[in-house]
């Protein structure tokens, strides 16, 4: 959150050229490429962005929490300047605390398919033990907040403005 820089992370585009990996090589790469663990970067410990976006998560009194670094950058060029990425689909305990010190409102808008949906589950009940009220959004047909904000930036906005109590939801 002081801007330091801790690892890199990447991601394999499938319309990615393969020049200079071995036949087979790319089919078998993860999604993404990223820093292993090391004594300063635990994935579970950080957030992505929260140097750039932590004062409009002041602002706002809300955060916007989703799953990577594209699904941060999309909302991020359209204008929504409150959110944060957590490496994966877990978020911890740690980033729970974190995100404590900014505001005790977070905005889940995680993936929309199964593992979304359990870590939407499993940060609920993180968020609540840190005393962080959990609101949902509703990505309708969009698979993720990256395509959403690239499909229909306006339609995204109101979805986010729209989000159900976590309860309700």
């Amino acid at each position: 959150q002081r801007g330091n820089v801790l690892g890199f992370s990447g991601r394999l585009l499938p319309q990615m050229p393969r020049a200079g990996l071995p036949a087979g090589a790319f089919a078998k790469a993860g999604k993404y490429v990223n820093t292993p663990e090391t004594p300063v970067y635990h994935k579970r410990s950080h957030l992505f962005g929260l140097d750039v976006t932590k004062n409009d998560i002041k602002e706002t009194s809300r955060v916007i929490v989703v799953e990577g670094e594209f699904d941060l950058l999309s909302p991020w060029q359209v204008g929504i300047r409150n959110i944060v990425a957590i490496k994966g689909s877990a978020f911890t305990q740690e980033q729970a605390k974190i995100i404590s010190r900014f505001t005790k409102e977070v905005v889940f808008a995680l993936d929309a398919d199964e593992a979304g949906s359990e870590a939407t589950k499993v940060g609920l009940r993180i968020a609540e033990s840190e005393e962080i009220h959990v609101r949902i959004a509703d990505l309708g047909s969009f698979k993720d907040p990256d395509e959403a904000a690239r499909a229909d930036k306006e339609e995204f906005k109101r979805k986010l403005e729209a989000s159900d109590d976590a309860y309700d939801f």
